[in-house]
Formats: structure tokens, sequence, C-alpha cells
């Protein structure tokens, strides 16, 4: 009985102090920003779409096609798979793997020529035409797009962009740039 009570004491000392250490709450992360990002990133942890680990949520890190397609799964709830063993860049016992299954099952994000390339980085372009697929959005067609680099967006991107743009989820900078061939941050 002793060693039992002792067992147990041990277990729960032992939780506590490995798991009193992780955030509870957004906001006890040492890296959520203090800017326009900072309310939808708080949103994506609370809701289980973006997760930290050891403490950050690295939200000035670029993402990656396998982040992206968690992100996106997360936020639709897609539960069913595909069969992507044809894709020779995504091991099964990968932590994303279910997330990519899930993703070319709702036609999220697909990969090409045999590969998915889940560690590759994603520009604002490719992120705009997964986003747009996600939630099945297609230009109004009744906006105009100023952009000073709008010539710079490749051509299977531009209904994408201009879609999210008309809808105000995804905007240029400051400079009036899309900036569509740079990559993609965790907190954008």
């Amino acid at each position: 009985m002793r060693k039992n009570i002792i067992k147990h004491s041990m277990l729960i000392i032992f939780a506590i102090c490995t798991f009193s250490y992780i955030p509870i709450h957004a906001e006890e992360y040492a890296d959520v920003p203090n800017d326009w990002s900072r309310k939808s990133v708080i949103w994506a942890y609370e809701q289980d779409i973006m997760t930290g680990s050891g403490g950050y949520i690295r939200p000035d890190d670029n993402i990656n096609r396998a982040e992206l397609a968690t992100m996106l799964v997360r936020l639709f709830d897609v539960q069913t798979t595909a069969d992507i063993r044809h894709y020779t860049d995504v091991r099964q016992i990968a932590w994303y793997y279910p997330f990519i299954q899930k993703s070319v099952s709702a036609d999220i994000m697909t990969g090409a020529y045999g590969q998915f390339r889940p560690m590759d980085t994603v520009t604002r372009e490719e992120a705009s035409v997964a986003i747009a697929r996600a939630f099945d959005y297609k230009s109004r067609g009744n906006e105009a797009i100023n952009f000073n680099d709008f010539e710079s967006i490749s051509g299977w991107a531009r209904e994408s962009v201009k879609a999210l743009y008309e809808r105000e989820i995804m905007m240029g900078y400051e400079t009036g740039n899309f900036c569509p061939k740079n990559n993609i941050t965790r907190k954008e």
C-alpha cells in the first residue's frame, strides 16, 4: 500500500514538473507578436490551428508546406483521407503524414511529379492558392488590384490572390507590393 502511495505521488510530482512550464494560453508564449497579427495568432493558437513548442510559437518563421497543410486541415476539420503513397518524399512515420493525406483528399494542397515537398517553404502566391482552394473562393472579378508588382504574380496564382484580396483575407504590404515570391511567415 505504501509503495502505491509513493508511486502515485511520484507520478503526480513528475507530471507537475514536466507539464507546468507549458503555456496554457497563447499570451504565455515568449514570442507572441505585439503587432497587427497578435489577435489572429492568438485565435489560431486557441483554435488549435497553430501550435507552439518549447514555449515559442515562432510567428516570424517561414512556414513550410507540411505546416500550411496542417493548419488548413485543422481549420476546416477535414476528416477524409487520400492515398498518398505515390509521394516519395512523404514518409508514413512523419508527423505531417495524416495532415497531407487530408489536405490532398480535400484538394487543398497537392504535389506534383510524385513529390509533395513537405519541408519546402511556401511563397505568398502559393499560400494564396491553397487558402483560396480551402475556402473555395473565386475572384468576384469586380475589384481591381493595384499592387505595384501585380505582373510578378504567377498566372496560376492571380485568380487566388485576387479572390483573397477582394475578401480582405490576404493583402499587400504598405509599400503597395504583394511580394508574391516572398516566403510567407507563420503570423501571416
